[in-house]
């Protein structure tokens, strides 16, 4: 399948051939007529066309698509009163032609659906003793309207069952061999169809192991330190049902549930961890998934320095839309100039005007990636560095810490009252400047020197959000998000 990413339209399907087609597996809540809008695009005058299937069934034919004026110009086919069946089914896509970029399918409810489809039911899995001679499949629980008919097929299994009759609800079945087999039945009204699937354990223990494996996080994956992950395990039961399942971190039982979907969400500090899950069946038949090794790293520094060494970027470890300041690291760097290019996609990054020295503060959700580049003044002309972009993973960042040389501990430093509307304090364990700026990164109070504690009068500033710039001695700066009511 030729799947890519359309820029602002998301996946896509590109290069469809006729012939070609994709299956979906789809959960649909409620049996209904839907109205159908697919994103496509088209440079050809005449495209192809397709149809939609449900399990086998065709839903919709003949949906043609002209052209769009371009491979990346998006726009909207409709297609009206889909009816579709409640449950768990596959989708498919048949390209009877190609020429056409295929976007998202969006289906929207329209009625309520007056048709009674047929139910298939397989009946329950089955365990049987090697040393019998035969069994029986039982589709008798099947309904619908009408006159009923009925199909049985085995999927597979390590021999070739003898089934009495493949189109009564109920069929003796013989010749079979230790193993697993899976057998489906289908079941049609004349005009629709339901199929299900039953499966049967040869064994001379009554009961199976469940299955179970972790599906996500992936082996071997790194994500940083107090990033949260979750963990999803699949588990399953031919015999009987999933009692309890556990998951065990580096040998030791760490988070358990007992009913579906089973899945738990940790943060770790840096390190390695093992992860195993465990799964319990109501017969007290236990079984362990694969392990999953997950790497967490210590989170890099916020201040991260240009690839021509000319200035760092220190940005604050905001959860989301945190600052980012330019910080010149040789005379004559951002002044008068100084613009920061930013965005999550680097191929779309508009331009800010910024100040050297002055937090400046970003749109970004927590958790996501920005790319950012700047353009400066520097002595004798004008660099930028977008031939070296840079990117930072929002929240994702340590504040650095004080040096003990430099006398400060980050820790002693407090802002108070915060909120406050009149006055504002600042107390730390040894001497700094501070200066008050707007969230707009416009410097709003006179920088002045504090060595122990003192106030600055806000009384004058309008109500919002501000951010305290404390300089530390050796050039290191901390940035508090206060608000002034």
């Amino acid at each position: 399948m030729d799947a890519t990413s359309g820029g602002t339209e998301g996946a896509i399907v590109t290069w469809i051939d006729p012939n070609e087609w994709l299956d979906f597996t789809v959960n649909i809540a409620e049996s209904a007529t839907y109205d159908l809008q697919i994103r496509y695009a088209s440079d050809q005058s005449v495209s192809g066309s397709m149809q939609l299937e449900l399990n086998g069934d065709t839903v919709a034919k003949n949906i043609s698509f002209s052209s769009t004026g371009g491979w990346d110009k998006w726009a909207n086919k409709n297609v009206s009163a889909l009816p579709l069946k409640a449950g768990l089914h596959t989708l498919r896509l048949r390209f009877n032609g190609g020429g056409f970029n295929l976007g998202k399918l969006i289906f929207t409810k329209k009625a309520a659906l007056n048709i009674q489809f047929p139910k298939a039911e397989a009946g329950a899995n089955i365990w049987v003793n090697p040393i019998d001679n035969a069994f029986d499949l039982n589709g008798s629980g099947s309904s619908g309207t009408g006159t009923l008919t009925y199909k049985w097929t085995q999927l597979y299994g390590p021999s070739k069952l003898n089934m009495a009759n493949l189109i009564d609800p109920k069929t003796g079945v013989s010749g079979f061999e230790k193993g697993v087999y899976k057998c489906r039945l289908e079941v049609s009204d004349g005009t629709y169809s339901d199929a299900d699937v039953v499966y049967i354990v040869v064994s001379e223990e009554a009961n199976t192991p469940p299955n179970v494996a972790i599906v996500s996080p992936t082996n071997g994956v790194s994500i940083w330190e107090n990033q949260a992950v979750t963990i999803k395990i699949a588990a399953s039961d031919l015999i009987g049902s999933v009692a309890k399942v556990t998951l065990w971190v580096n040998g030791v039982p760490s988070d358990s549930s007992v009913q579906a979907p089973y899945q738990f969400t940790k943060t770790w500090s840096a390190g390695t961890y093992q992860l195993v899950a465990q799964a319990t069946d109501d017969s007290g038949a236990v079984a362990y998934s694969s392990m999953v090794l997950v790497k967490v790293e210590a989170l890099p520094s916020c201040r991260f320095p240009s690839a021509n060494g000319d200035f760092d970027v220190v940005f604050s470890n905001d959860k989301s839309n945190p600052t980012a300041m330019f910080v010149p690291k040789k005379s004559g760097t951002g002044a008068p100039t100084c613009i920061l290019y930013y965005s999550t996609n680097m191929n779309s990054m508009p331009g800010y005007i910024v100040k050297p020295n002055v937090p400046f503060r970003i749109t970004a959700a927590a958790g996501s990636t920005i790319y950012y580049y700047y353009t400066y003044s520097f002595t004798g002309g004008e660099k930028n560095t977008a031939d070296k972009k840079a990117s930072f993973a929002v929240g994702l960042c340590k504040p650095e810490a004080v040096n003990s040389q430099e006398g400060i501990d980050l820790e002693s430093i407090r802002i108070y009252p915060n909120p406050t509307s009149d006055r504002l304090n600042i107390s730390l364990s040894g001497a700094a400047t501070v200066q008050l700026y707007s969230i707009s990164g416009e410097a709003v109070s006179q920088r002045i020197s504090i060595e122990g504690e003192k106030g600055i009068d806000v009384s004058a500033l309008s109500s919002g959000y501000y951010v305290v710039r404390v300089e530390l001695p050796g050039g290191r700066v901390v940035h508090r998000a206060v608000i002034i009511e």
